[in-house]
Parts: structure tokens; sequence; C-alpha cells
């Protein structure tokens, strides 16, 4: 199917129709939060690993464009899955790497415009987190996505630069009595 599906408890795929579209369906329980698409990409952990899986840089590539470029639609739409540009759900957590794949196969540039149209998005008004912000969460994206950076998997300390709102940022750590600048030339 070209996407991330689920096993019954005795290895075999999960019988019924797929409909990659169709999150938590009562048939369909393997996917909290998301569809098919987002959960498609939530390797963080081995983001080679699953450019392999899709058969190289190209490929890959390709079902990342393809995630950006679907219908909005959710079927039997679940609250939780917002801030859609394509299938990619930016007002939840499961998505929130997804733009930050691209250079991880060479096209740093597809990054670059996916997440200007994700920081887009958000606004100064009442409404202006696509989304449960989940205790800062989703805020925190925004502010490191107009920074120009994000830990596609915090665990390694790796981060993707993608393009910043800002030409100058600091971080203060008063704990440690640091900061932390960031100029974008």
């Amino acid at each position: 199917t070209g996407f991330m599906r689920g096993k019954t408890a005795d290895g075999q795929w999960r019988e019924g129709p797929f409909r990659p579209f169709h999150p938590n369906e009562e048939y369909w329980p393997d996917y909290t939060e998301s569809d098919a698409w987002q959960a498609t990409f939530n390797v963080m952990q081995d983001v080679q690993g699953l450019i392999d899986l899709y058969g190289g840089d190209e490929p890959f590539i390709a079902k990342l464009d393809a995630l950006f470029t679907a219908p909005s639609h959710i079927r039997n739409y679940d609250v939780d899955i917002t801030g859609m540009v394509g299938q990619d759900a930016q007002g939840n957590e499961p998505s929130n790497h997804i733009p930050y794949l691209y250079p991880f196969a060479g096209a740093a540039w597809k990054t670059q415009y996916w997440i200007r149209k994700v920081l887009a998005l958000y606004n100064n008004t009442p409404n202006g987190i696509p989304g449960n912000d989940d205790i800062g969460q989703i805020s925190s994206c925004f502010a490191m996505g107009a920074m120009g950076f994000y830990p596609v998997n915090a665990a390694t300390g790796v981060y993707v630069i993608g393009s910043p709102l800002v030409n100058r940022a600091k971080i203060h750590n008063p704990a440690a009595g640091t900061t932390f600048s960031i100029i974008a030339e």
C-alpha cells in the first residue's frame, strides 16, 4: 500500500479495507490522533531506513510530495488532526517533524518551501495556533521553525535547518548561565 499498517497480535495484516484517509476507525485502530498518511513518516529514529524502505531518495521524496499535495480532508474527522497542509497535520504532534524529512533525501529546498506554508498557519489571534497546544508543544514547534531549525530526532541532538522567519534570535539558559545565538544570513 505504500503506508505503514498495523498487524494483529499473531503477525497477520489487519483484515478489512485499507483506507489511508480514515483515522481511528473501529476496525482500523492502528493510528492514534493520525491517519496512515501521517503515521507512515513517524520513523524519526531511522529516517535513512525509511528512505531505503521506499527504494531511495527519489521515491521517498515523491511520497513526501504526495503527502503535502494530497487533499486535506480527513474521513470521519478526528478533532486532533488539524492544521492541514495536504495530509500533513501540523496541529498535532505526530506530524510536526514531517516537513523536515526532505534534507535526509537531498531535497532541503523542499523543507524550506513546505515549512513556510506550515508557519503561515500561525498568527497572533485567539485561534492563531493550528491545533491543541498540548502544554506548549505546538507553539514550541512554531518557535523553532521561526528560528529556522527543528530536532527531527531529539535524542540524537541532530537538528535540521529550515527557513527562518527571523534574522536573529537568542535562547537564554538561566540555569547554565549561557546564551545560544542564532543569526540567519
